[in-house]
């Protein structure tokens, strides 16, 4: 006589990933979804999400980088698309570590070099007394009273 089938055990059964779940999980990593987040949708937990779905998880992102590179890549070399120029310049700018540079040159009066005067402080306050005392004189004023 055989034993009789043993019962189903405590827990949830036993998954069993399928290409739809694969799919939902490589694509939810892919656009940053948390695994935590992954695993509830699935209706699984993180561990089992991990055991099932680990390259799923490991290449996802990676997998995302080259489809979207694909994609401006594409558009960066198609002289009949109008955003080409845009496309292969964020692409030059970022793979090929090209820049914008701004040239800046200053100049000083009519184009000559700039001047540079130093004083001291204790200078420019003293010339500027001077200069109001100057003033004041050849106005008629005076400090001293009537």
């Amino acid at each position: 006589m055989m034993p009789a089938p043993k019962p189903p055990g405590p827990g949830r059964p036993a998954h069993q990933p399928t290409a739809q779940t694969r799919r939902t999980a490589e694509s939810m990593a892919a656009y940053g979804i948390q695994q935590e987040e992954i695993a509830k949708v699935l209706g699984i937990g993180k561990s089992t999400l991990h055991v099932h779905y680990r390259d799923e998880l490991d290449t996802a992102h990676t997998r995302a980088i080259a489809a979207v590179a694909q994609c401006l890549y594409k558009q960066a070399t198609d002289p009949e698309n109008p955003r080409s120029a845009a496309s292969a310049m964020f692409w030059l700018k970022t793979r090929a570590r090209w820049r914008e540079t701004t040239v800046v040159e200053q100049t000083g009066l009519d184009g000559g070099p700039i001047q540079v005067e130093t004083s001291s402080a204790r200078e420019r306050i003293n010339s500027r007394i001077s200069s109001i005392a100057a003033r004041s004189t050849s106005d008629g004023d005076t400090d001293e009273p009537e």
